[in-house]
């Protein structure tokens, strides 16, 4: 399965203006994969699948090579108006990371400065948050943050396990914004 997600790294923000939906967080996150082989280096990667750089834009190979089996079931249920259980089950008991990613699609920036200057610039799966919880059982509760239902219109999530303290995945799965006003 294919979950696209676009995390905004901040080390942009330095070239004349700020991107909103940029955050340390994922600049970090970069950094760790660089330094785990993941992408060899800081920079924006195209596209990165099961943790491997699979080059710049416009490759139409992008996918191929991914090797990752499902080593388990993945499942994410709505518990209540804004909780998501999610549960991964499998053969193996390990302790897992669990990811939970709030996306939201459609949303534009308007560059005043830079390389795009007076370009207005279109994002779709952008995460507007990532929650990890590292599980011992494998499961764990994830609860929506209250404070993007009022800036941005929540539309989706993409969830992903990886081993205990490793950033690559072993599972993942997406979905569209379940109505979280039950």
């Amino acid at each position: 399965m294919f979950t696209p997600i676009n995390f905004h790294v901040d080390y942009w923000n330095q070239l004349g203006w700020i991107d909103r939906f940029s955050k340390n967080q994922f600049t970090d996150r970069q950094r760790q994969y660089a330094a785990h082989g993941g992408t060899g280096r800081i920079y924006t990667p195209a596209f990165v699948v099961d943790g491997v750089d699979r080059g710049p834009s416009g490759r139409e190979d992008f996918l191929t090579g991914s090797q990752n089996s499902a080593p388990g079931n993945l499942v994410v249920k709505k518990k209540g108006s804004n909780t998501f259980e999610v549960t991964f089950e499998s053969k193996d008991k390990f302790p897992v990371d669990i990811y939970f990613a709030e996306l939201a699609n459609g949303l534009t920036s308007n560059v005043t400065k830079g390389e795009n200057e007076g370009k207005v610039l279109k994002h779709n799966f952008v995460v507007l948050r990532l929650n990890v919880i590292a599980s011992e059982n494998q499961k764990a509760n994830m609860k929506l943050a209250d404070a993007l239902k009022d800036s941005f219109k929540f539309e989706g999530f993409a969830v992903w396990v990886t081993k205990k303290g490793n950033l690559i995945p072993i599972q993942s799965v997406g979905g569209k914004a379940l109505d979280t006003s039950t």
